[in-house]
């Protein structure tokens, strides 16, 4: 119950802020997030419905671009329980430990073309589903992945509905402990929106 509590806390967290960094730097993209949520809720400070979280599509999109530009975990390791050739020919033996490096996959250029650009749009487009990694895959994927996109959409599509993110002077700092954090926080400036116009 307690690893449950603290993924379902800490990660969520720290996409979040990573988002709105993300969004903070792309004021372009933050808008059209904006404008989706004034579609779905006018000038309405109601809370959100589960209805309004599926229809929030491009900011599901944002927030997978921003996990994939930050993961928030180093690695995955698993043991292959049995002996499995790659394409390649390679053979990997029973019991091998193998690791996958987050930052490698999320930014090859074989698996997300221009790596380095932040574009939600590329998820329109259905990818392979091991090449999205953020909450496992297979048998081993996370449990509550469902409940922490919900989570994110509710909590982001609140803000963003009051609160325009603007870019702060202060870079982010990323260090891998359990999830990746920021040595010098996530820094970003905040103006309240005129929700009238």
């Amino acid at each position: 119950n307690i690893i449950f509590l603290f993924q379902g806390y800490d990660t969520s967290q720290t996409a979040m802020s990573l988002t709105l960094y993300c969004l903070s730097h792309h004021p372009e993209i933050q808008e059209r997030v904006y404008q989706e949520i004034r579609q779905i809720f006018g000038e309405s400070d109601r809370d959100a419905t589960y209805q309004d979280l599926q229809e929030m599509r491009y900011l599901e999109n944002v927030i997978k671009e921003s996990l994939r530009m930050y993961p928030l975990t180093g690695f995955i390791a698993r043991v292959c329980c049995e002996e499995i050739t790659l394409k390649s020919g390679y053979v990997i033996p029973k019991n091998t430990s193998v690791v996958i490096l987050m930052e490698a996959i999320c930014h090859d250029p074989q698996v997300y073309p221009d790596p380095y650009t932040f574009d939600p749009n590329r998820w329109e487009k259905k990818s392979s589903h091991y090449s999205y990694l953020h909450f496992g895959a297979g048998i081993r994927n996370c449990i509550g992945q469902r409940f922490a996109m919900l989570e994110m959409k509710s909590v982001l599509s609140r803000v963003l509905r009051n609160y325009r993110f603007l870019p702060s002077d202060i870079p982010l700092d990323l260090k891998y402990y359990i999830v990746v954090k920021s040595v010098s926080g996530v820094n970003i400036r905040i103006e309240p929106r005129d929700t009238k116009v």
